[in-house]
Protein backbone atom coordinates (compact mmCIF):
# COMPACT_ATOMS: atom_id res chain seq x y z
CA UNK A 1 0.00 0.00 0.00
CA UNK A 2 2.81 2.37 0.89
CA UNK A 3 4.52 1.83 -2.48
CA UNK A 4 1.36 2.69 -4.41
CA UNK A 5 0.97 5.98 -2.52
CA UNK A 6 4.63 6.86 -3.16
CA UNK A 7 4.13 6.05 -6.84
CA UNK A 8 1.10 8.36 -6.95
CA UNK A 9 3.15 11.23 -5.50
CA UNK A 10 5.88 10.61 -8.04
CA UNK A 11 3.37 10.68 -10.92
CA UNK A 12 1.96 13.96 -9.57
CA UNK A 13 5.40 15.55 -9.40
CA UNK A 14 6.28 14.39 -12.92
CA UNK A 15 2.97 15.72 -14.30
CA UNK A 16 3.49 19.09 -12.60
CA UNK A 17 6.99 19.41 -14.04
CA UNK A 18 5.71 18.51 -17.50
CA UNK A 19 3.04 21.22 -17.29
CA UNK A 20 5.66 23.83 -16.38
CA UNK A 21 8.03 22.72 -19.14
CA UNK A 22 5.28 22.73 -21.77
CA UNK A 23 4.12 26.19 -20.62
CA UNK A 24 7.70 27.50 -20.83
CA UNK A 25 8.13 26.14 -24.36
CA UNK A 26 4.77 27.58 -25.47
CA UNK A 27 5.57 31.03 -24.09
CA UNK A 28 9.05 30.94 -25.65
CA UNK A 29 7.68 30.08 -29.10
CA UNK A 30 5.01 32.80 -28.92
CA UNK A 31 7.57 35.35 -27.78
CA UNK A 32 10.02 34.48 -30.55
CA UNK A 33 7.28 34.83 -33.20
CA UNK A 34 6.20 38.20 -31.76
CA UNK A 35 9.82 39.37 -31.63
CA UNK A 36 10.47 38.43 -35.27
CA UNK A 37 7.24 40.11 -36.35
CA UNK A 38 8.13 43.25 -34.38
CA UNK A 39 11.57 43.38 -36.03
CA UNK A 40 10.04 43.15 -39.51
CA UNK A 41 7.55 45.90 -38.62
CA UNK A 42 10.32 48.21 -37.38
CA UNK A 43 12.21 47.63 -40.65
CA UNK A 44 9.05 48.44 -42.66
CA UNK A 45 8.53 51.74 -40.81
CA UNK A 46 12.15 52.69 -41.49
CA UNK A 47 11.89 51.57 -45.13
CA UNK A 48 8.80 53.69 -45.83
CA UNK A 49 10.11 56.60 -43.72
CA UNK A 50 7.22 56.88 -41.27
CA UNK A 51 3.58 55.88 -41.11
CA UNK A 52 1.69 56.23 -44.38
CA UNK A 53 -0.62 54.07 -46.49
CA UNK A 54 2.22 51.92 -47.85
CA UNK A 55 3.56 51.31 -44.36
CA UNK A 56 0.20 50.24 -42.95
CA UNK A 57 -0.38 47.84 -45.86
CA UNK A 58 3.08 46.35 -45.33
CA UNK A 59 2.52 46.04 -41.56
CA UNK A 60 -0.80 44.25 -42.17
CA UNK A 61 0.87 41.83 -44.60
CA UNK A 62 3.53 41.09 -42.00
CA UNK A 63 0.94 40.52 -39.27
CA UNK A 64 -1.14 38.27 -41.54
CA UNK A 65 1.90 36.22 -42.52
CA UNK A 66 2.42 35.36 -38.84
CA UNK A 67 -1.27 34.59 -38.26
CA UNK A 68 -1.38 37.44 -35.77
CA UNK A 69 -4.71 37.93 -33.98
CA UNK A 70 -3.90 39.37 -30.54
CA UNK A 71 -5.22 42.74 -29.44
CA UNK A 72 -4.77 44.97 -26.41
CA UNK A 73 -5.40 48.60 -25.46
CA UNK A 74 -2.65 51.05 -26.38
CA UNK A 75 -0.92 52.73 -23.45
CA UNK A 76 -1.50 56.48 -23.18
CA UNK A 77 1.66 58.56 -23.13
CA UNK A 78 1.63 62.32 -22.60
CA UNK A 79 2.80 64.39 -25.54
CA UNK A 80 3.25 61.38 -27.81
CA UNK A 81 1.19 60.63 -30.91
CA UNK A 82 -0.41 57.18 -30.73
CA UNK A 83 -1.57 55.18 -33.74
CA UNK A 84 -3.50 51.98 -33.28
CA UNK A 85 -4.15 49.49 -36.08
CA UNK A 86 -6.92 46.91 -35.86
CA UNK A 87 -7.91 44.71 -38.80
CA UNK A 88 -6.26 47.11 -41.26
CA UNK A 89 -8.02 50.22 -39.93
CA UNK A 90 -5.88 53.01 -38.51
CA UNK A 91 -7.04 54.98 -35.48
CA UNK A 92 -5.30 58.01 -34.02
CA UNK A 93 -5.31 57.98 -30.19
CA UNK A 94 -7.47 54.83 -29.94
CA UNK A 95 -9.59 54.01 -26.90
CA UNK A 96 -10.35 50.35 -27.62
CA UNK A 97 -8.12 47.29 -28.10
CA UNK A 98 -5.82 47.36 -31.15
CA UNK A 99 -3.73 44.71 -32.93
CA UNK A 100 -0.57 46.77 -32.52
CA UNK A 101 0.28 50.29 -31.39
CA UNK A 102 2.77 52.77 -32.81
CA UNK A 103 4.07 55.77 -30.85
CA UNK A 104 5.82 58.70 -32.53
CA UNK A 105 8.12 60.87 -30.44
CA UNK A 106 10.23 63.85 -31.40
CA UNK A 107 13.65 62.65 -30.34
CA UNK A 108 15.99 65.49 -31.27
CA UNK A 109 15.95 68.87 -32.92
CA UNK A 110 19.04 69.82 -34.88
CA UNK A 111 19.53 73.48 -35.64
CA UNK A 112 21.95 74.26 -38.46
CA UNK A 113 21.57 77.99 -38.07
CA UNK A 114 19.31 80.40 -36.29
CA UNK A 115 16.51 79.94 -38.84
CA UNK A 116 16.55 76.28 -39.81
CA UNK A 117 15.87 73.47 -37.38
CA UNK A 118 15.19 69.85 -38.24
CA UNK A 119 13.21 67.58 -35.95
CA UNK A 120 14.00 63.89 -35.90
CA UNK A 121 11.40 61.33 -34.90
CA UNK A 122 11.54 57.82 -33.52
CA UNK A 123 8.74 55.29 -33.61
CA UNK A 124 8.03 52.75 -30.89
CA UNK A 125 5.88 49.78 -31.83
CA UNK A 126 4.09 47.53 -29.36
CA UNK A 127 3.20 44.03 -30.51
CA UNK A 128 1.25 41.74 -28.21
CA UNK A 129 1.23 38.00 -27.71
CA UNK A 130 -0.94 35.86 -25.48
CA UNK A 131 -0.68 32.72 -23.45
CA UNK A 132 -3.90 30.83 -24.16
CA UNK A 133 -5.07 27.71 -22.40
CA UNK A 134 -7.83 25.65 -24.02
CA UNK A 135 -10.08 25.52 -20.96
CA UNK A 136 -9.25 28.95 -19.52
CA UNK A 137 -8.81 31.05 -22.67
CA UNK A 138 -6.46 34.04 -22.66
CA UNK A 139 -4.47 33.80 -19.43
CA UNK A 140 -1.81 36.49 -20.00
CA UNK A 141 -1.10 39.12 -22.66
CA UNK A 142 2.53 40.19 -23.00
CA UNK A 143 3.97 43.18 -24.89
CA UNK A 144 7.02 43.16 -27.15
CA UNK A 145 8.37 46.65 -27.80
CA UNK A 146 10.63 47.86 -30.61
CA UNK A 147 12.05 51.22 -31.64
CA UNK A 148 13.12 52.60 -35.01
CA UNK A 149 16.19 54.64 -35.71
CA UNK A 150 15.72 58.39 -35.91
CA UNK A 151 13.89 59.49 -39.05
CA UNK A 152 14.27 62.93 -40.56
CA UNK A 153 11.25 64.33 -42.45
CA UNK A 154 8.98 61.31 -41.99
CA UNK A 155 6.14 60.86 -44.45
CA UNK A 156 3.00 61.03 -42.34
CA UNK A 157 -0.49 60.37 -43.59
CA UNK A 158 -2.18 59.52 -40.29
CA UNK A 159 -0.65 62.02 -37.87
CA UNK A 160 -1.22 65.30 -39.71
Amino acid sequence: MRDSINGLWLIGIVMTLMVFIIAFVAISLNYSNAYRMKSEMVNAIEQYNGINGNTVQKLDRIANSYGYRTSKKCAKKDGIDVIGVKDGYVTKNPTDAQNYCIYRTASAQLCNSVYTCETRYTYDIDVFFTFDLPLFGNVFTFTVNGETNELLYPEEAYLS
